[in-house]
């Protein structure tokens, strides 16, 4: 009997010590979990309203920063003196957090979630409950070529690869390497397992001195399965850039260049003026059949400022004083508003809204509108960061807040390296703001608790 007892205690010491090991660094791990799992219900996911959106059919056009959040928060990279790392605002508290779940961990070594290679380029964007990110690392390889007038695309390569784990970090996976020496940048367009983008490969050619200037050598549209981590090419895509995506169906532009680019590598001005006076075409690429069908065609200066909202193009030209927009469905044209000056420069559509600007030359704002696509109403948009550009929508997918950046904070000038004078952005702001506050221009902002720049 008392042996009895004796097991029984020991059995219950042992069960302790298990439940304390395991419950006090739990509490520590599940800060991240909890972040990304409380959420506000007046912040649930925004519902579609009359025009339709990119993002039919569950496909999604992700582009640099667009759709780096879910519904609890809003994940970027942070280049910090060890390395890079993901972080995440969570709209909850309003505080950011690494995205790492391992107690007392420094985030600086491949043993933290949110740990990058310090040289990698980043893309990050969620997608069904996942977070995917896309880095590009630089490799040196040396060069055996005698030309000095063309370096070789082997002299730098870039290793890019795909991972893809949890909404909090965890379970981080790599699901496809890209061929050597192959560029892979944004826009994506993601469907369910299946990611479409652009193989690109490219040379450098010297100029004068130490001037240089990169020529995209190659273009193609490939078919990237996210299961087994194969590809298919199934596009040439010289000269195009997707613009949006419609009814499983890609919209891009094709510039058909006047003269040959490289002819004027030497002269920028020339440059400019080749592209102007190029054709642009816009096209629809069909997925399913991999057939085009031409949309619009005209001289470049005249829809060099586009964007895609669903089955619309709005676009402008050069000292045009108009927006005009494009219905690709049914190749409808028309004018959507009159503009109060020319050359504007259109920084997006958010929830039926078309923002546009008029910058100063040092890229800050002199004056600024926004169009309601349903109504066609066009109203002054006054607020301004803290350092007089835009407040910058980061996240739209809450139904009654925007996610922003809304100023910075500037180091004093210093003197580089190199013997030039540097400014840095020491802190970035950032905040939540009513979408009724942002577009009557109230600067009510929800201030978030940020640890990085």
């Amino acid at each position: 009997m008392k042996k009895t007892k004796f097991k029984i205690a020991i059995l219950v010491i042992i069960i302790i010590g298990i439940i304390v090991y395991l419950i006090i660094p739990k509490k520590q791990q599940e800060q991240v979990i909890n972040a990304i799992s409380k959420y506000d219900v007046n912040m649930e996911q925004s519902e579609g309203k009359n025009i339709k959106t990119s993002t039919q059919n569950g496909m999604k056009l992700i582009t640099s920063s667009n759709y780096n959040f879910s519904d609890k928060g809003y994940y970027y990279e942070y280049f910090g003196s060890e390395g890079l790392n993901i972080k995440f605002f969570d709209y909850n508290s309003k505080k950011e957090i690494f995205l790492c779940n391992k107690p007392n961990c420094n985030h600086d070594t491949e043993s933290c979630n949110s740990f990058m290679d310090f040289s990698s380029e980043p893309s990050i964007f969620a997608y069904n409950n996942n977070l995917y990110t896309i880095l590009s690392s630089v490799e040196k390889v040396s060069s055996n070529s005698s030309n000095t007038s063309m370096i070789s695309s082997n002299e730098q390569k870039k290793a890019t690869s795909i991972y893809r784990m949890n909404l909090d970090g965890t379970n981080k996976t790599k699901i496809f390497d890209c061929p050597s020496g192959v560029n892979l940048n944004t826009p994506f367009i993601i469907d369910d397992n299946t990611l479409y983008a652009f193989f690109t490969k490219s040379k450098t050619a010297a100029i004068s001195g130490n001037k240089t200037s990169t020529i995209e050598t190659e273009r193609k549209l490939v078919k990237i399965d996210l299961i087994n981590g194969k590809y298919t090419e199934i596009f040439d895509g010289k000269n195009k850039d997707i613009l949006g995506i419609y009814n499983n169906c890609i919209i891009w532009s094709e510039i058909i260049y006047k003269e040959d680019p490289e002819k004027y590598l030497k002269d920028d001005t020339a440059s400019t003026e080749n592209i102007r006076n190029s054709t642009l075409k816009i096209k629809l690429l069909d997925l399913a059949t991999l057939k085009e069908n031409e949309i619009e065609s005209d001289t470049y200066k005249n829809m060099q400022m586009i964007v895609c909202n669903g089955e619309y193009i709005y676009y402008s030209g050069s000292n045009s004083k108009e927006i005009k927009y494009i219905n690709v469905s049914n190749k409808e044209k028309g004018r959507l508003i009159e503009l109060p000056e020319a050359d504007p420069t259109i920084t997006g559509i958010y929830d039926n809204k078309l923002q546009y600007t008029y910058p100063t030359s040092d890229g800050k704002i002199k004056s600024a509108y926004y169009v309601d696509l349903i109504t066609k109403e066009n109203k002054q948009f006054t607020l301004k960061d803290s350092n007089g550009y835009m407040v910058e929508i980061l996240a739209n997918n809450c139904k009654d807040y925007y996610f922003v950046k809304k100023g910075y904070k500037m180091s004093k000038a210093h003197t580089t390296w190199a013997g030039t004078t540097q400014i840095d952005i020491e802190e970035t702001y950032y905040a939540l703001i009513k979408k009724d506050d942002y577009w009557n221009s109230k600067a009510n902002y929800l201030n978030m608790t940020n640890t990085g720049k």
